[in-house]
């Protein structure tokens, strides 16, 4: 019953930031970005990047990518699959781990990504999408429910997967750069 009920709250949360995208302005919605309002009735206004450390500084979104979302996302996979720590020291590594990745959404939001304007809506709704999906999956770790905090990390690669895929330029093509 108690992880139906986690479930259930995890899900809910997911679904109200949906909701917010869906009805937010506009004006929001073609910039790209949701209201205060919608932000704040999601926890998302004033959320810590204090979090989002690292051992080296980062000065653009890649490098936030590479040193800091994925580091995080690789401990959490060897948590959830491959740890053969207590379940509850996994979980309660996964819930940092997670509070961090929803630091690093924040900090991202004042990286600007090397996109076209056209895609900038895209990107936005990813960032709220790995947010919802990175916080539903630090309460479920906080309960000590592994089944719902894998759930939600799967969730969590479908964010980023679909960003990859929707707004994220080809591999190499950053790389390159003027090559001829």
């Amino acid at each position: 019953m108690k992880e139906n009920i986690s479930l259930f709250f995890s899900g809910l949360s997911v679904f109200m930031t949906v909701v917010f995208i869906s009805f937010s302005t506009p004006a929001d919605r073609g910039s790209g970005e949701l209201s205060e309002a919608a932000l704040a009735a999601m926890g998302l206004v004033g959320t810590s990047t204090s979090a989002c450390v690292g051992e080296e500084p980062v000065s653009n979104l890649r490098e936030l990518m590479e040193r800091r979302f994925n580091p995080s996302m690789s401990r959490i996979s060897f948590a959830l699959h491959h740890s053969d720590a207590e379940e509850r020291d996994r979980l309660t590594m996964i819930s940092a781990e997670a509070d961090r990745i929803v630091a690093c959404v924040e900090k991202g939001k004042s990286h600007q990504p090397e996109i076209t304007s056209s895609k900038m809506a895209a990107y936005r709704r990813h960032l709220v999408g790995m947010q919802g999906s990175a916080l539903a999956m630090s309460d479920s770790a906080q309960e000590g429910d592994m089944r719902s905090t894998q759930h939600w990390f799967l969730h969590l690669k479908q964010s980023c997967i679909g960003c990859h895929k929707d707004v994220r330029p080809p591999l190499g093509t950053a790389l390159l750069g003027d090559l001829p």
